[in-house]
């Protein structure tokens, strides 16, 4: 498979699949990566890439929308009308997704039970918010209406999905951060592209905060 960098720079035509694709992705796999280098990525951009890429694509976006204890624990010091604000800031996200014509689903970040510390009655949380579960369900209930499949994820509890949609002759491909890219997924898909890479070689997806 040819190098998306190769791709953008014109050494190889553009690699176009005439395939009306489902493109499922999950934020919360991307946001290490993202908040670490500090980039945000326009979506109404991103959207225009993948419609360049494939004959249909269909947007479905995940994400966690912060509660309370989450927020605290992210900002110890914050107040309830900072905390007001970042949720309002989030919603005002998803309506500007749903604008560009994605399909978005959320829902509250829970805070889990970890266990204790060692030595103390002192417990251990922590949050999670997988949407595996979700993705998997929108993807096999829309099993007629798309020839590819694209997982915006690295994560290796996909396998199986893919696998799933491989027997049912869909095709697949996987977009994800370079070191959190499952080798058993990156196995399992036909295709495999690094969003590092996406993102260094098309500049204009993205701007810093």
């Amino acid at each position: 498979m040819p190098l998306f960098r190769d791709i953008i720079y014109g050494k190889l035509p553009f690699k176009k699949f005439s395939k009306d694709t489902l493109i499922c992705i999950d934020a919360a796999n991307w946001y290490p990566f993202l908040t670490h280098r500090k980039i945000k990525i326009n979506w109404e951009e991103f959207k225009g890439l993948m419609q360049s890429m494939f004959k249909t694509a269909t947007l479905n976006y995940y994400d966690g929308l912060i509660t309370q204890p989450y927020f605290l624990y992210k900002h110890p010091n914050s107040t309830p009308e900072e905390f007001s604000e970042a949720v309002g800031r989030k919603q005002e996200f998803y309506a500007k997704l749903s604008q560009f014509g994605y399909n978005v689903t959320w829902k509250e970040i829970t805070q889990i039970h970890k266990g204790f510390y060692k030595d103390s009655t002192a417990e251990k949380t922590g949050f999670k918010c997988n949407f595996d579960v979700e993705i998997t369900i929108d993807v096999m209930e829309n099993l007629d209406r798309y020839e590819m499949f694209v997982l915006c994820s690295g994560d290796s509890d996909f396998v199986a999905l893919v696998k799933k949609l491989k027997g049912n002759l869909k095709e697949t491909m996987a977009i994800s951060v370079k070191n959190r890219f499952s080798s058993d997924l990156r196995d399992a898909v036909n295709h495999s592209m690094f969003l590092n890479n996406l993102i260094h070689f098309v500049p204009a997806l993205t701007y810093k905060k």
